[in-house]
């Protein structure tokens, strides 16, 4: 009987045992007698690099939505880290379609067996959503098992031929038959099981080290699109050019595990929480923000055609409970509208859906527009009330309330709570909404859909929108098919505060870009507690980056303090030069450094600079609270500062800049930078290329608690392989020096 060569490229030794044999070597390698891929021609192809506690290696996987890998179970056990690159067949050089990612966290397949390769199926997490292009879509997984009469094609960039064991610098693909596992036992024995699947081609034809993981993938008979039907698996241990098949581990058996691990909604690949196309938002009022879309050049009112959220998945029975479906009707049109049961007789709404309206049919307890439903209740009524502000051509103060006739309630229909606190930077709220599902589709959906969206700053809005964007608004964006549309006016957004028990009312849709539902426009942020240091030694100056605490203190870095004999420090402003009549500059020398820090290991690495007075707060210039609790790990951290934005330019960034960042253990932050990690630092890694970088030291690392901004962290310390590196940065824990901090700012 032949054995199973497993297809993980590793840094040690080739070694082997019955089964599987698990092929290491310090190179990669690709398809056996395959053809190199066009640009494009599968851009679900993943190359992945693999890092565990002691070795690293290279797998192949298959993008299945904008944010999840599905690759082989060897490649991701005991994974710690891994870099994720998409977009590009070549693994070397520069090209501006590729993206590079790291991952958030893996999943291997709980019944995987790595001595006998059964269940070998795993699944990748990336730390952020991936934006699609026509170099990066995902795949449609299988919708039936693969028959015996399909011509799968495999990919990947593993080992040319035995002799060479290069990885391949270019994405190479080959086609292959399909064998009955009958005849791959005649190879193989008992070993291959009804999860696997194998294939073979020309005699130099098929998969090789380096492969494992990579996809096979099928067009059916009929099929417009490729479906993934396959994992690269194993190898026969006679060699990737013997005539024996390769080993692929079905894709079809497992997409309800997929599914549930990672919420997809059909078997075909849509994604489920992706992050939604732009919208603009407003908040108005003192206790609610609105949900706003529209551009500068047109606003398009949301009424006589209905939609539903773009990009965004159907919601379960029960799941928004306060979801109202609204059919208006005035002396001379019908439309349809959504809005939220705040008490159990009121619906808050937009003001636009309302205003001229005659009659009012409301809709509650059923996700479902059409069809039956026993937990459906419609009730009529014509008693509203419009916000006494509201301009319809502005559409500021676009909010309104309707009454109705009889008070209801159930299990499917309850209140929604309104927002306590304006809609902060930070949290990741969701749109609602019956609307268009696409530009060129009018009709509404039959199903209440929801999409999760970033939220922006006023000050970025009106770089886009200008000046109706006024100070009752707030923006909130994403990726370029996902957003709210036509059909989804006065529909709610809605965001689960840190800590809270429940969702909370934050927005009502009102208005869309005259560009389309699925038009993207820029993101932005303002963080008003950052400060700007220049620092002055008696030899030297330097950058530094702080967070106002209190209106007299500045939390920064102790490296940034050492020595130091004079501080210019900046508050106000997002830029370091140029005009702005928010800024202001103050000077001082006065400085607290940590007793216990140590400039040689960088432990204890936290200061405070105190202002000669206090400065005055304003809608520019206010503190942040340190954090009063330990942060776990995981944690979606955001970091600030003015520093460099790459490795090859040493200028400061002009503009105040931020990346979203996630905790690390201190155990993975070891594998970077050994025991010199103590429990008082954190590292934390974003995408590729996004983290701190020089000019940085001293910045804030921040979250929320649903209410204001913590300050969990100061920036200090980076890797030694550049910032543009895939080692995370490292901060300085806050929590451990707060009473510290209380101490001397008290004093």
């Amino acid at each position: 009987m032949k054995f199973l060569a497993v297809l993980v490229l590793c840094v040690v030794a080739i070694w082997a045992k019955q089964l599987p044999v698990h092929a290491k070597s310090n190179k990669a390698a690709r398809i056996i007698g395959g053809e190199e891929a066009r640009a494009a021609q599968f851009p679900f192809a993943a190359a992945l690099n693999v890092q565990t506690a002691t070795t690293q290696f290279f797998c192949g996987g298959a993008l299945i939505t904008n944010e999840w890998i599905l690759t082989s179970a060897h490649c991701v056990n005991g994974a710690v880290t891994i870099t994720i690159r998409l977009g590009s067949n070549n693994l070397q050089g520069t090209d501006p379609n590729r993206v590079t990612v790291a991952s958030s966290h893996v999943v291997p397949h709980p019944d995987f067996d790595p001595d006998t390769s059964v269940n070998a199926i795993g699944l990748v997490k990336l730390r952020m959503p991936v934006e699609l292009s026509d170099y990066i879509q995902p795949i449609r997984l299988a919708s039936t098992n693969l028959p015996n009469s399909a011509a799968p094609t495999a990919i990947g960039w593993g080992q040319t031929s035995d002799a060479d064991p290069e990885l391949s610098s270019g994405l190479n693909y080959v086609g292959l038959a399909v064998l009955s596992n009958a005849e791959c036992k005649i190879t193989y024995g008992n070993q291959i099981t009804d999860d696997m699947v194998c294939v073979e081609g020309n005699y130099n034809e098929g998969s090789c080290i380096g492969d494992s993981g990579s996809p096979l993938v099928v067009r059916l008979i009929g099929g417009q699109f490729l479906q993934h039907v396959g994992v690269s698996t194993f190898f026969s241990g006679n060699g990737c050019e013997s005539t024996d098949p390769s080993g692929y581990t079905r894709t079809y058996p497992y997409v309800d595990w997929i599914k549930n691990v990672t919420s997809i909604d059909t078997p075909y690949g849509r994604a489920a929480n992706k992050v939604l196309t732009r919208e603009i938002s407003l908040p108005a009022y003192e206790y609610v923000s609105l949900l706003s879309i529209w551009n500068e050049q047109s606003v398009v009112s949301a009424k006589n055609i209905g939609a539903r959220i773009i990009g965004g998945q159907e919601a379960k029975d029960k799941q928004f409970p306060f979801m109202a479906a609204i059919n208006v009707e005035t002396d001379n049109s019908t439309y349809f509208c959504g809005g939220a049961l705040i008490t159990n007789e009121w619906i808050l709404t937009s003001g636009q859906c309302l205003s001229g309206a005659v009659v009012l049919t409301v809709s509650l307890g059923s996700i479902a527009l059409e069809g039956e439903d026993p937990n459906r209740v419609i009730i009529t009524t014509s008693e509203f009330t419009i916000h006494p502000d509201f301009d319809p051509t502005t559409l500021v103060n676009d909010i309104a309330l309707l009454k109705l006739q009889v008070s209801v309630s159930s299990d499917y229909i309850k209140p929604i709570k309104l927002a306590e606190i304006n809609l902060p930077v930070i949290l990741t709220p969701t749109a609602l909404g019956w609307g268009q599902t696409k530009d060129d589709n009018n009709d509404l959906a039959p199903i209440l859909n929801y999409v999760d969206v970033g939220v922006l700053t006023n000050e970025q809005c009106q770089l886009t929108y200008g000046s109706q964007i006024v100070d009752s608004m707030v923006c909130v964006g994403g990726s370029t098919n996902e957003g709210s549309c036509y059909g989804d006016s006065g529909s709610p957004l809605v965001v689960r505060p840190l800590g809270a028990s429940s969702l909370q009312h934050v927005g009502v849709s009102s208005f869309f870009s005259g560009n389309g539902c699925e038009t993207t426009d820029p993101s932005g942020y303002t963080r008003t507690f950052s400060a700007a240091i220049y620092v002055q030694t008696a030899d030297s100056k330097f950058f530094c980056g702080g967070a106002l605490t209190g209106n007299q203190w500045i939390i920064t870095s102790g490296n940034c303090v050492y020595n130091a004999i004079l501080f210019t420090i900046q508050l106000g402003s997002n830029t370091l030069e140029g005009d702005d009549p928010n800024r202001i500059v103050v000077s001082t020398s006065t400085y607290y450094l940590h007793p216990d820090f140590n400039p040689e290991t960088i432990d204890n690495d936290i200061a405070v600079i105190e202002l000669r007075m206090p400065v005055m707060l304003n809608g520019y210039i206010q503190p942040i609270y340190a954090a009063s609790v330990h942060y776990g790990n995981y944690t979606e951290t955001i970091a600030l500062g003015f520093g460099q934005t790459s490795d090859s330019d040493g200028d400061l960034s002009n503009d105040l800049r931020y990346a979203d960042v996630t905790t690390l253990t201190n155990e993975e932050c070891k594998i970077f930078y050994g025991n010199q990690i103590t429990d008082n630092m954190v590292c934390a890694s974003g995408n590729y290329n996004e983290g701190t970088c020089i000019g940085d030291n001293g910045g804030p690392l921040v979250i929320t608690n649903g209410k204001y901004f913590l300050l969990i962290g100061v920036s200090s310390f980076i890797s030694g392989n550049g910032c543009e590196s895939t080692d995370p940065s490292g901060f300085t824990r806050v929590y451990p020096y707060r009473e510290w901090i209380t101490n001397v700012t008290s004093s």
